[in-house]
């Protein structure tokens, strides 16, 4: 299963804030240092299988970008549960394709899937 959230960092520190920029909408020195999540849990027992930490935003800071970081995690046969933000044809086509791992995904409402 994948999951992301967003946290603040432990320490509102210098290196933070350089790793993990405030919100744009904070104005500068008074904002928390924001950073991402993405998680591959199993359904079964409810751990944690692997999970990486990235930028709240910026290249590379979207869900799917940390994920590509850990499709190895997935053995075959497994079978991959995500929401909405995992809808993407390039995502899906690399689980069945590249790591024949099948996938279960919430569509968006937007997303038209054959007729």
């Amino acid at each position: 299963m994948l999951d992301a959230c967003r946290c603040q960092p432990v320490a509102t520190a210098t290196e933070n804030q350089a790793i993990y920029p405030q919100q744009r909408s904070q104005k500068a020195g008074l904002g928390f240092p924001i950073c991402r999540i993405v998680g591959v849990m199993c359904l079964a027992s409810g751990g944690i299988l692997n999970a990486v930490i990235g930028p709240f935003s910026g290249k590379g800071a979207s869900e799917q970008t940390l994920l590509r970081r850990m499709l190895d995690t997935f053995k075959a046969g497994d079978i991959v549960l995500g929401d909405g933000f995992y809808a993407s044809h390039f995502l899906l086509a690399a689980l069945l394709d590249r790591y024949n791992r099948h996938s279960l995904i919430l569509l968006k409402k937007h997303v038209v899937v054959g007729t």
